[in-house]
């Protein structure tokens, strides 16, 4: 049975946004950790759902896939029958430089 862990940057990605949401409107916060679990329900089905990241690929580097969840990305890898969340990111900055540093230290 497949299983969805989240990195402890992960976490706190995911923690910084809910508390960034939180603080214009708590309805605003909880859809967005509704979308979420939503999103990783189908990971748990579909895990090859995500497109890899592109800024990666162009380096290279084909084993992270994201899902989009506007105005975020979320980036994972599969390994056997885990899937490992490594990063919700804003998708609005330049996240080249930080996603190779992050995910290759992973």
């Amino acid at each position: 049975m497949k299983a969805v862990f989240w990195t402890a940057s992960a976490n706190r990605d995911l923690v910084d946004i809910v508390d960034y949401l939180a603080e214009e409107s708590l309805e605003g916060a909880a859809a967005f950790v509704d979308r979420v679990d939503q999103e990783l329900t189908h990971l748990l089905e579909f895990p090859q759902i995500g497109r890899v990241v592109p800024e990666l690929e162009r380096n290279n580097v084909t084993r992270f896939r994201e899902l989009v969840l506007s105005p975020w990305r979320g980036v994972y890898r599969e390994e056997k029958e885990q899937i490992f969340i490594v990063a919700v990111l804003d998708a609005r900055r330049n996240i080249e430089d930080l996603l190779l540093k992050r995910l290759l230290r992973e």
